[in-house]
């Protein structure tokens, strides 16, 4: 690089990955939880931790890659108009104003 600068790699955080669902986002997930995404590998690790009682939990995803992380199987997966939060949360609002089919 440039006479003087250096570049330092260093990480800022780290996420460290659940290895199970707590028994309130178990009970939530049985009565249709509406869930929402932000990246393929939360999606991925989600999946994995909700097994096979998907068919009635809604997924909302913050992009397709985050979408299709969480595979197939669900009630429904819609994604946000743009890959930003607030985009996340009004796809959020308008999903939970809809009634689940």
């Amino acid at each position: 690089g440039p006479a003087g600068l250096r570049l330092v790699d260093m990480p800022v955080y780290r996420a460290e990955a659940s290895t199970r669902l707590s028994p309130q986002a178990e009970a939530a997930l049985a009565k249709g939880a509406l869930v929402l995404l932000h990246s393929p590998r939360a999606a991925s690790l989600f999946s994995q931790l909700c097994g096979t009682g998907r068919a009635q939990v809604r997924l909302a995803a913050i992009s397709a890659a985050a979408a299709e992380g969480g595979g197939e199987g669900w009630k429904s997966i819609s994604i946000a108009g743009l890959p930003r939060d607030q985009a996340l949360l009004e796809l959020a609002a308008n999903l939970c104003q809809t009634a689940p089919e």
